[in-house]
Order: structure tokens, then sequence, then C-alpha cells
């Protein structure tokens, strides 16, 4: 005979209001804590901005429209030869002193490509508006709660990919979005996860989630959307341009590693965290490569526990898996962490909906949210924050996940046999 355990889903339902009430006025001063941050930040930047007199106020986002311009004007695989990309820079704008090269994949030059019909103005109005506007769609994909959307909009993640026009926002709805849209359109969730191509540091454990969780169309959708997209920028730009590529990256590697003083203040990740600290090269990558593994068993153990179960990711899965890719990877940004501030949220969302915030809890969950702003200071202390505070918000979102996983073990149906 089966025996159930049995619920009120009354009382549940009930006892989850007056929480939401209850931490309803915390969450409004976090948002208006973020606001102040945002502007107060923003007036100085922008105060900066206008007294050296530059033209260009988001400085990153002028690399992406140089390199669009690029590739309509000049011969496109020519983008790679750093002689000829500076040259350009400079012509187009002759106030411009510095240099961007273009290490990335052609696929990134694809999904740029358009703005380079548009002035700088344009383009740039037009590249913020549309990822932030993907940022929210896929955030209000995530929780339908209007206040956590906005927390992550207003999150110091999101200023830092805002005020460097760069593509945050945009790498960080494809991975969110991928994963709302795998339960009941998988082939499409690959085919949006594909579109990280451009960004290959963020495809690192994704198939392995995927291949663990027997998301199969998921896969081969991820698989047909690289392919279209190399198809793509061979057609467009000449064949050869990957080849181009791979042949150029131990150059722009070197270039990397000849400027990582100027670059090390702005990543959070492990390598680079730990040579700040003093840490020799060696010694980096042997603590690099034993987190990478690690991330990557964390996440075929998680991802494989949800094939049996089925249904959709939960978000306190996506917020370890996007957890687990900025500790797994060498190579991130600052402006790189929108998605991260999704992770920190739907830890914040689980807690004020389903159980208590313990004191170190929140005081994680804090120094997570304001990371941003941390970094530079810890590199200019030789103190590793950046992973540090990423170990113990894993840490935390795991032991949430954990409670939650027993807590819906322990109301499912006990067979008993008589």
């Amino acid at each position: 005979m089966t025996t159930y355990q049995r619920q009120d889903v009354a009382s549940a339902v009930g006892s989850a209001a007056p929480r939401r009430a209850q931490w309803l006025s915390p969450l409004t001063a976090l948002l208006v804590s973020f606001a102040i941050y945002d502007a107060a930040y923003l007036v100085v930047y922008l105060a900066r901005v206008l007294s050296s007199g530059s033209e260009l106020p988001f400085g990153d986002f002028f690399a992406f429209w140089s390199f669009a311009r690029f590739s309509h004007e000049m011969k496109p695989a020519d983008i790679y030869d750093t002689a000829r990309l500076l040259e350009f820079q400079h012509r187009i704008a002759p106030n411009f002193k510095d240099f961007y090269p273009f290490p990335y994949p052609p696929a990134f030059l694809l999904i740029l490509w358009p703005i380079g019909f548009l002035s700088y103005a344009a383009a740039c109005m037009a590249w913020i508006g549309s990822t932030v506007a993907l940022f929210a769609a896929a955030l209000w994909q995530g929780s339908r709660e209007a206040i956590y959307v906005w927390l992550c909009l207003l999150a110091p993640f999101s200023l830092m990919a805002l005020i460097s026009g760069q593509n945050g926002f945009f790498s960080a709805a494809l991975m969110i979005g991928g994963f709302k849209l795998l339960k009941h359109r998988p082939f499409v969730a690959g085919m949006v996860f594909g579109c990280l191509l451009f960004k290959p540091q963020f495809l690192l454990l994704l198939p392995a989630a995927l291949l663990a969780a027997g998301c199969w169309r998921a896969l081969f959708g991820l698989a047909a959307s690289a392919l279209m997209m190399v198809l793509a920028s061979e057609i467009t730009f000449g064949p050869g341009i990957w080849l181009t590529w791979a042949k150029a990256v131990p150059t722009l590697f070197q270039l990397f590693q000849t400027n990582i003083g100027k670059l090390a203040p702005f990543m959070p990740t492990v390598t680079v965290s730990l040579l700040s600290a003093g840490l020799g090269e060696n010694i980096a990558k042997a603590v690099q490569i034993v987190v990478t593994a690690a991330s990557l068993v964390l996440v075929i153990v998680m991802f494989r526990r949800r094939r049996h179960e089925g249904g959709s990711i939960p978000n306190l899965d996506i917020a370890a898996f996007i957890v687990a890719v900025f500790l797994a990877t060498p190579y991130a940004f600052i402006y790189d962490m929108p998605m991260l501030g999704f992770a920190a949220v739907a830890l914040l969302e689980h807690r004020a909906e389903q159980s208590p915030m313990r004191a170190g809890d929140l005081g994680v969950l804090l120094l997570a949210l304001f990371l941003p702003p941390l970094v530079p200071y810890s590199h200019m202390v030789g103190v590793p924050t950046g992973p540090i505070i990423l170990l113990f918000l894993l840490a935390v979102i795991l032991r949430a996940r954990w409670a939650k996983t027993a807590s819906t073990a322990w109301k499912k149906p006990l067979a008993t046999s008589l």
C-alpha cells in the first residue's frame, strides 16, 4: 500500500505571503541604496569624462563601433592585424589616444556588423538600449516579481556594464534566457546558448551541464547555432577569417599579457587575483586548473540530478552554474557580471520567500552584490577578494539549494509495503 505525507498547500502559501511582505521593506531599502550609488557614480564618472574633453563617454563601446566600421570599410580579416586596426581607430577618432584590439572570434564581428551603419551616438544608444532590453526580458522570465528585476538592473554589476558600453548585458541575456527556454523550447534554448560563441569562456561548462541533464535537443541546438555563426561569418567577411583569428590568438594573448597590469584590477578571476596577490604564474595556473575541474564536477553532479527530477531548471541551479562559470574561467571582467547579479538576486528571492536569511549569508550576499567596486581595491592590496567572495556565494547558494531539495524530497510520496 502507498501512503502519502500530506502538505497543507493553503498553509504553505499563507506563510510565504507574510514572509514576502516582511522582506519588502529591506528589499526596497536595498533597491534605493543601489539607485543612490548608481546616480552618484554616474555623476562623478560623467563629470570626469566632460572635464577631460572626451567625446567617448562609454569608452569600450568605441571599440565595438570601430570594429563594426572596420568590417564595412576595410578587409574584415585584417581586423586581427593590430597595426592596421590601430591606424583605423585613430583615423576615425583623431583625439583617441589608446588602442582596442579585437581578440574576439569572428562571431562577434557578425553581431556588431549592423551598428557599423550608424553614427557613434546612434550606435551607442542602439547597442545599450537593445542589450539592456534583452537582459530585462530574460530577468522577467526568471522572476515575475518586479522588485527583483529592478534589483538586477540597478545592481553595481549592471552599472559597470552600462558605463563601459560593453557586452555584459548581452551575454547575461543569452545565458539566463537560454536556461529559461530549456523546458518548453530546448532546441531554441540551445540556439540561444550557441550565440555565446563570441565569449567561448562562458561556454566552458555549458555542454557538460546539458549533457549531464540529458538535454540532447538543446545540445543539438547549441551545435547548430555555433555552426551557423561560423558559416555566416565566413560568408559575410570572406573565407578563412576563422583561420586568421586562430593564427592571431598567440599574438593577441601576448598583447594581453603585456597589459595585464592595467587589466587586472577589473578581473575577479582566480588566475588574475592570485597573480595580483604575488603568487607565481605556475601556482596560479595550477590552482585555476583545480578550481576549473572542481567546478566541472559540481556542474555535472548538479545537472545529472536534474535529469532524474525533470522539469525546468530552478533559479538556484542557474545561479550556482553562473558562479561556477566565473570560477572556472581565467578570463572575465567586472563588466561581464550582470549575470552574476542574477545569481545573487535569485538567492535573495529564494531566501525572502522560502527561508530566513542567516547573518553570515546576508553578509556574503551583500559583498557579492558590491563585488565590482571591491575588485579594483582588492588588487591594490593584493587580496584575492573576487574568488573568495565567489566561493562563499557558491557555498551559500548550494546550501540553500540542498535545503530546498531536502524539503521537497520530504514532501514526496513514501511507498510502504504492508
